[in-house]
């Protein structure tokens, strides 16, 4: 009887243990918060819209891997840490049938948002003060739900719910986009952050505006120094090209990404591992080109091929060790249609179909370019209009009469384009 007592007391305290640590962690997280509150509204971060997460284009690369995704149409849209809507208040306005909701934790620029909003007359968006830990299932599902610029820099207890939000809170078919920095590329970044944290402990004092140019100009004079040193400049010269890209930033962005206190890239396989716990599914990287690798050279595909041995997420972990990348935007669903994942690169002539395309680029026809099928499908890019494939096969037909077209070609050039 005594031994059990004493084991029923020894639980009690372990239990009452685990609840000291929680409550400690709880209001370790809650000071994070109020941290970073207060440092975006210091430092406003300028919100715009960015077109990877435009709903067209989520919807299109959900279609691309195989995908249902839910129609533009009517759907609900989720942005968390929203800004001032900078965002999405364009798409509420492209899509005035649909419903969006953003989150943030600045009142300062949720009531910036607001007002606008109000002003521009629509009524198919709102804003709302509140921390993503707050949100539970009684907040809802929303067809596709937007994370741009938040992951990476947030504790890891909000990186993980932010992953399950992206499950929970998502419809049955629904699609949510997460960002974030990444190795080894940020590898490369985090010693020019390293050198504007060390430099600002002698201004802490100061608002993170002034610590920001203040460390701007360190690194600036650290360069300079470089600069002066012929055997580092010629060296090294790629250190001084990423601090002058670190110093023509915006200001707004510097402060954010080289003076918070969490800017914690990850690799990719890292990334995946996390979400899939949170009970998501892995799409892909809304660059295609990051997931799909049959555009690449063939003896760099068959190395990158021969290194993954058929495991999807090998690929793209080889590909960002080989091509440095440091900066991901993943796409994910619920866990339950991982097995519909279209994994092979392969993707159906009726998808391509019912896609429309727009380049942003309009170089004209290179010189070398003897391809007739090539050459149509570029002088429709050119337009600068959205097109589809028939519009392509009008323009072959109109300027080259009775010319036989090859099908197969098309849908092979476009989705090399893609």
């Amino acid at each position: 009887m005594k031994q059990e007592s004493k084991q029923k007391k020894n639980v009690g305290t372990s239990v009452m243990g685990n609840d000291i640590e929680t409550t400690q962690n709880t209001m370790h997280v809650l000071d994070e918060n109020k941290v970073l509150k207060k440092s975006y509204e210091d430092v406003v971060y300028i919100s715009q819209p960015f077109g990877a997460t435009s709903l067209n284009t989520l919807a299109a690369r959900a279609l691309l891997f195989g995908l249902n995704p839910v129609s533009l149409k009517k759907a609900r849209v989720l942005e968390l840490g929203c800004s001032f809507g900078g965002n999405i208040i364009s798409q509420a306005l492209y899509y005035p049938e649909a419903s969006f909701t953003g989150i943030d934790l600045s009142s300062s620029q949720i009531k910036m948002g607001n007002e606008l909003i109000a002003s521009m007359g629509l009524s198919n968006i709102h804003l709302l003060e509140k921390d993503i830990l707050d949100i539970d299932d009684s907040f809802g599902t929303f067809d596709y739900i937007i994370v741009h610029g938040i992951w990476s820099w947030v504790p890891d207890v909000v990186k993980d719910k932010i992953l399950s939000i992206c499950n929970k809170n998502l419809s049955d078919n629904g699609v949510a986009y997460v960002s974030y920095n990444t190795y080894p590329g940020w590898k490369r970044l985090e010693q020019y952050r390293e050198i504007m944290q060390y430099a600002e402990q002698k201004e802490l004092e100061l608002p993170l505006m002034e610590r920001t140019l203040y460390t701007k100009n360190i690194l600036k004079l650290v360069a300079d120094t470089m600069g002066l040193d012929n055997r580092i400049s010629q060296k090294a010269s790629y250190k001084i090209d990423n601090i002058q890209n670190v110093l023509s930033s915006n200001d707004y962005y510097v402060a954010h990404e080289y003076l918070e206190p969490f800017n914690d890239p990850v690799y990719v396989h890292e990334f995946i591992k996390r979400a899939n716990d949170q009970g998501c599914a892995y799409i892909g990287d809304v660059f295609l080109s990051r997931s799909f690798i049959s555009w690449l050279p063939e003896d760099i595909h068959d190395n990158i091929a021969q290194l993954a041995n058929d495991d999807y997420i090998a690929k793209e972990q080889y590909y960002d060790y080989i091509y440095d990348t440091q900066f991901r935007m993943s796409l994910l669903t619920k866990n339950k249609h991982s097995k519909k994942i279209v994994r092979n690169e392969r993707v159906s002539i009726d998808v391509l179909s019912k896609l429309y395309y727009c380049s942003v680029v309009n170089t004209g026809i290179p010189s070398n370019m003897t391809d007739s099928i090539h050459i149509a499908i570029k002088e429709v890019m050119d337009r600068g209009d959205i097109f589809s494939v028939q519009d392509i096969v009008d323009h072959i037909h109109r300027k080259l009469p009775g010319y036989t077209i090859e099908m197969d070609r098309v849908y092979s050039r476009l989705l090399y384009l893609i």
